[in-house]
């Protein structure tokens, strides 16, 4: 038999703690809001000027000395240089709890309005920078790279073919890039390498690019620098096997801003209803049909003639 009292007990404890959840997910970015402008407040704009080349050399520290030390532990835990970087460069900024903790300290007593205002303009200064180090990861891995400074984190215990993987196609020209190393984009690169087509493979998963005969290349298909890395813009055809609706949009959309025709994997009523509206070229439906309506697109010279 249910006691009551105790059913009674619990929901006084889990109702509140219930609407306490939503509420603080309704008022949390209001909040943050409030502290971040108090913090501005008690700034001292004069006084973060005077302690301009502190903030230089310890933006430059967290900007490059961040990174190059995460890079060492994760080429020592046996990844490759290109996951050491785009790992690493997410971390070359100062954390909102740095602001936190110097509003505590200043507080207590035990930081000045100076040291507040250095720490917060370290904070302006990496929070931006590192922004667009991370947007532009793939363009600035591949401009340091071929300088040859990330040698010095190339993992011994990765592959010769994993190396090989790390290699873009920005040297490429009239290429078909194939996204998505499934079921069909394996069929595809198949029948693209029999027709003496030059292919570059994409897939997140490494695994997966394992024993093509074609180029392969690892990447994230909603990530800006990936195409740009495959030489998009070049190509003369952009196929997605994939089974991700947000990824197919994304890479239709960039394919059509740059002039470059697309066969593009439809799943779905909604999802091919999408790509339509995104003037793809050709909807695989399906891997035998994909498959036909591929060679047809293929075989057409104007279609995907490249570009001149």
């Amino acid at each position: 038999m249910l006691d009551i009292e105790l059913l009674y007990d619990l929901g006084l404890f889990i109702v509140p703690a219930a609407l306490l959840v939503v509420a603080t997910q309704k008022l949390r970015m209001p909040l943050i809001a409030v502290f971040f402008v108090s913090l501005g407040v008690q700034m001292e704009l004069g006084q973060a000027v005077q302690h301009l080349d502190s903030a230089l050399i310890l933006s430059l520290f967290v900007l490059i000395g961040n990174p190059f030390i995460f890079m060492v532990i994760i080429t020592y835990m046996g990844y490759g240089k290109k996951v050491s970087f785009l790992t690493s460069v997410t971390v070359a900024q100062i954390s909102e709890f740095s602001f936190i903790f110097a509003a505590m300290g200043l507080s207590a007593g035990l930081i000045d309005e100076g040291i507040l205002s250095l720490i917060a303009l370290v904070g302006l200064v990496t929070i931006s920078i590192s922004a667009y180090m991370i947007l532009f990861n793939y363009e600035l891995y591949g401009w340091i790279d071929r300088r040859g400074w990330l040698n010095l984190f190339r993992s011994r215990s990765v592959a010769e073919d994993e190396l090989t993987r790390e290699e873009s196609g920005s040297e490429l020209r009239g290429h078909i890039i194939v996204v998505g190393m499934n079921a069909m984009g394996q069929r595809i690169v198949e029948y693209l390498c029999a027709a003496d087509e030059t292919v570059l493979a994409v897939d997140y998963d490494p695994g997966k690019l394992k024993g093509l005969t074609c180029r392969s290349m690892q990447g994230d298909a909603l990530q800006y620098g990936t195409m740009e890395a495959a030489n998009l813009r070049e190509a003369k055809l952009l196929v997605s096997a994939l089974h991700i609706e947000d990824a197919n949009n994304f890479l239709a959309y960039r394919a059509k801003e740059a002039g470059v025709p697309t066969a593009i994997h439809g799943f779905s009523e909604h999802n091919i209803h999408t790509l339509r509206a995104l003037d793809v070229d050709v909807i695989l439906y399906s891997e035998r049909s994909g498959l036909s309506r591929l060679r047809d697109m293929v075989r057409s010279h104007e279609r995907v003639a490249p570009k001149s």
